[in-house]
């Protein structure tokens, strides 16, 4: 990920100065660290999608009335 931004702005990594490659390197991992928030955030929503739409099925049926005894 690091090669990649470091090609994009035309910076050769063995020249770039330690300054820019920490900057470099920092938004490659702030970049790995978001997709894989979305990517866990868009797993929990979808989820959280079927389960309410479950219970939105039994209580279509009358089934979620009949365990609020339990």
């Amino acid at each position: 990920m690091t090669e990649i931004i470091a090609k994009k702005i035309n910076c050769p990594t063995e020249s770039c100065g330690f300054y820019h490659m920490t900057i470099i390197k920092t938004l490659g991992d702030a970049m790995f660290l978001t997709q894989q928030s979305l990517l866990l955030l868009f797993i929990f929503a979808r989820y959280l999608t079927i389960l309410v739409a479950y219970m939105a099925l039994l209580s279509w049926y009358g089934f979620v009335d009949e365990m609020e005894g339990f």
